[in-house]
């Protein structure tokens, strides 16, 4: 992923992720790791899976 950083040109890197509650991603703190490579880092989440989460609704695959 560095190699591929270093060769574009790019503003940021855009991190799609299951609410924090339930992603991997998030648990493994990949936002940190990324922002190693010397961009921008912005983590999104579906408004409508953290509605579904508060309401007691689990994504398909999700870990408890």
């Amino acid at each position: 992923m560095r190699q591929v950083v270093k060769s574009g040109a790019f503003d940021e890197i855009v991190i799609s992720t299951l609410p924090r509650r339930v992603s991997r991603w998030l648990r493994r703190d990949l936002p940190s790791q990324v922002e190693r490579l010397g961009l921008p880092v912005t983590v999104v989440t579906s408004p409508e899976l953290q509605r579904n989460l508060a309401e007691g609704v689990m994504p398909p695959g999700a870990i408890r």
